[in-house]
Formats: C-alpha cells, sequence, structure tokens
C-alpha cells in the first residue's frame, strides 16, 4: 500500500512538472493588449499572427494568404484571428502605432485601414485621408500615430513574439492554437480545419 501511495505522489509531481514547464512556455493572444482581433472572438480556434509593416514577406502573407483565411473562417465566424503588429524591420512605429490608434478610436475601419497599409503602397498620412471618417477622427489617429501612443504596447509585443518563437523569431509568423505553423496557404488552412 505504501508503495502505491509513494508512486501514485511521483507520477503526480512529475505530471505537475511537466504541466508546468508546458503551461509557461505557452503564449496566448490574452499577452497582447490592444491588438487586431477579426472573426469570432469567442472561438476555439485562435490564429495568432505576426507581422511588420516594413517587411516584404508579410506583405505577400497580407496579399496572398489573409484574404483566403478572411473568406474561408474570418467572414463565417469560425475563427478568431489576432493580428500582432510588430515594429522591428526599420524599427519605425508609426505604422504599427496608427493601426493600434484606428483600432482605438474607430474599430470599424481598422480591417480597411490594414488593407490600405499593406496593398495600396502610399504613405501613412494618404491612408488615413482615404479612410471614411470624420475629420475630428482623423486628427485624433494622426496625432495618437505620430506621438507614439502605443510604443510601450509594441515593445510588449516584441517581448512576447520573442518569447513566443523561442530561437526562431521571424515575421511573419502564424501560429494555430499556439502552434508554430509553416507561412504558406496550404499549411494554415490545414492547421485551422484540423482545429474545427
Amino acid at each position: 500500500m505504501k508503495k502505491l501511495v509513494l508512486i501514485t505522489c511521483i507520477l503526480s509531481i512529475g505530471i505537475f512538472v511537466l504541466l508546468s514547464f508546458f503551461l509557461k512556455n505557452i503564449v496566448s493572444s490574452s499577452a497582447f493588449k490592444d491588438q487586431i482581433v477579426l472573426g469570432n472572438k469567442n472561438s476555439t480556434v485562435e490564429v495568432l499572427v505576426f507581422s511588420d509593416f516594413h517587411c516584404g514577406y508579410c506583405r505577400e502573407f497580407a496579399i496572398d494568404i489573409f484574404p483566403v483565411v478572411q473568406d474561408k473562417y474570418i467572414r463565417k465566424g469560425k475563427i478568431k484571428y489576432v493580428f500582432v503588429p510588430l515594429n522591428f524591420v526599420n524599427e519605425k512605429t508609426k505604422e504599427a502605432n496608427a493601426l493600434l490608434c484606428v483600432n482605438n478610436y474607430v474599430p470599424t475601419v481598422t480591417n480597411n485601414f490594414l488593407k490600405h497599409l499593406y496593398f495600396k503602397n502610399v504613405s501613412l498620412d494618404s491612408c488615413i485621408e482615404m479612410m471614411l471618417i470624420s475629420k475630428a477622427d482623423k486628427s485624433k489617429i494622426k496625432q495618437c500615430s505620430y506621438n507614439n501612443l502605443y510604443k510601450k504596447t509594441l515593445q510588449n509585443n516584441l517581448k512576447a513574439a520573442r518569447k513566443m518563437m523561442k530561437g526562431n523569431f521571424s515575421v511573419p509568423a502564424v501560429f494555430v492554437n499556439n502552434k508554430r505553423i509553416e507561412v504558406n496557404e496550404k499549411d494554415i488552412i490545414h492547421a485551422i480545419a484540423g482545429e474545427l
């Protein structure tokens, strides 16, 4: 009987240690405040995407893969899609700051603004001017963007992204329910479908 109790205790401690190690290395979207969330916020399938506006591969992802994910899963409310802007390529924060400002002040146009930043290849000021929002909102967004109001948020994004990616830090990076996925349409669609 004592051996059984001892074995049970040892197994319980081992399981606890393994779970503690595993759980401390998981970073979910809850680690990222003020981020862009599209789709079903209550979905059990979470797609977390790290991107930098000055990264050519990120732009390709936004143009080629994102629309497919958006049509198949986001618009249908099947997934929670969390876009986490980073700013390490050229260490310029204007665009990432502007996106977070838009999401804070006029969230209904966030997706459209994001498309303009990636697809239109125009200046930040032009992107803000193209938005169908009031002059007062445009003014707030410009002021917020150029004053780096989200600088701390962007620094925290980078820190959490580095932790999540461990030694393999690169963008774009896609995680489906905390599992890193190769950045190609086939693997991302397969990973999402496997979680649904």
